[in-house]
């Protein structure tokens, strides 16, 4: 069991699917009143191709930018991304919206700072 899980960037790399069984686990190895903080890019990032998901905004291997040739990308929305929280047992109890900019201001990431709380286990 552990007080606190960090994920920096690294859930976004399963499907929106896989993310309900992610976000599970992770308050299931919680102890009770455990924080999760998660860095997690947002939709309307750069590589973001609509016409490429195999999930609810999934992206198989981004086209271009930072993102590019990674496998699969999760861009959540960011609604979807604290519903996903709060469906799998967490509070929410700081969250906070970043932006990186590229290429002379011209391309973006977005990402989500969240600190969650283990409400209960599921």
């Amino acid at each position: 069991m552990f007080d606190v899980v960090a994920d920096v960037a690294t859930t976004c790399c399963v499907s929106y699917n896989d993310h309900k069984k992610v976000y599970r686990e992770i308050n299931r190895i919680l102890k009770p009143g455990g924080l999760f903080f998660t860095f997690h890019i947002l939709k309307g990032s750069w590589g973001y191709d609509e016409n490429n998901l195999i999930d609810k905004d999934t992206v198989l291997n981004v086209k271009e930018g930072p993102l590019a040739n990674q496998g699969v990308i999760y861009f959540a929305d960011y609604k979807d991304l604290i519903n996903l929280l709060v469906s799998a047992g967490f509070s929410i109890m700081e969250k906070e919206i970043l932006i990186r900019s590229y290429e002379n201001m011209t391309k973006f990431l977005k990402f989500a700072v969240v600190v969650a709380k283990k409400i209960n286990g599921i």
